[in-house]
């Protein structure tokens, strides 16, 4: 998968067909071939291979507000679409648009949500919680984030980040947050609630976090880390017993399809 969230094939290629070389006042061009050229990298290396991509990275995360913001704005002749998905099309009351006031209509993929999710990964990797929970919440504020069903997929990498800082209650509150979503894959939902069992063992809630690990496990039986740590929290007594870390660093499997990209698999 592209990453261990955004899993699916996409296709980054405008739907309206703009290019770099026509697109001089549209960033988001630019931005969507370094978020492409950073996805073929990592299908060939892993998230590593991020790296040598994380500067022009985190230069078209800093100006997305201003893209986005130029996006909405349009010019004399054109109306620009950023869309959530690439395989997405602009709907009908934006075509009306459009040709009420005889403009072109250009569509094109919102690369930002995507890019963030990249550089987390990339971040947590290198061990840099902070920098990962940092592009995280800035992409999770972009005008028309709480809209994008993708949205779940930052949410709940910002669930994990928060724990591998020991921010306990901001991190049960993200994978609360995210659990919300009825459209999350049974795998995803799994990962979620083992988390979350996580959060609140470390926050001495140990039969909620015993409850949340045998949700868990109703929805992937077979899941070895997640027996093994429900077990010490049935063997802990005291609270004073701690589980062991993996749920900080565990990566949803790569089975789930949430936004429309995708990377190479983790465990």
């Amino acid at each position: 998968m592209r990453s261990v969230l955004f899993a699916g094939a996409i296709l980054l290629s405008g739907v309206g067909g703009t290019s770099a070389a026509d697109a001089p006042n549209r960033p988001w061009v630019a931005d969507n071939k370094t978020i492409n050229a950073t996805v073929t990298d990592v299908q060939k290396g892993g998230m590593a291979a991020v790296g040598p991509h994380v500067a022009d990275l985190e230069k078209a995360l800093a100006r997305a507000k201003e893209s986005i913001a130029l996006a909405a704005a349009g010019d004399a002749k054109t109306m620009y679409v950023l869309l959530n998905d690439p395989d997405d099309a602009p709907t009908d009351a934006q075509h009306e648009a459009a040709a009420n006031a005889k403009k072109t209509l250009l569509a094109d993929p919102n690369p930002y949500l995507e890019i963030a999710f990249f550089l987390a990964s990339y971040y947590e990797l290198d061990k840099k919680p902070a920098d990962a929970l940092r592009v995280i919440d800035f992409a999770l504020a972009l005008p028309g984030s709480d809209a994008n069903p993708h949205r779940s997929d930052l949410v709940s990498k910002r669930a994990a980040e928060l724990g591998a800082m020991k921010r306990w209650p901001e991190s049960l509150a993200a994978y609360d947050e995210v659990l919300k979503d009825k459209d999350l894959a049974i795998a995803v939902r799994a990962y979620l609630d083992r988390g979350r069992g996580m959060a609140l063992y470390e926050m001495g809630r140990k039969a909620e976090a015993r409850d949340a690990y045998l949700e868990s496990l109703k929805l992937v039986s077979n899941d070895p880390q997640a027996k093994k740590e429900l077990e010490m929290i049935e063997q802990s007594q005291d609270g004073g017993m701690k589980l062991p870390p993996s749920v900080n660093a565990f990566q949803v499997p790569a089975d789930t399809t949430p936004p429309a990209q995708s990377s190479p698999p983790k465990p």
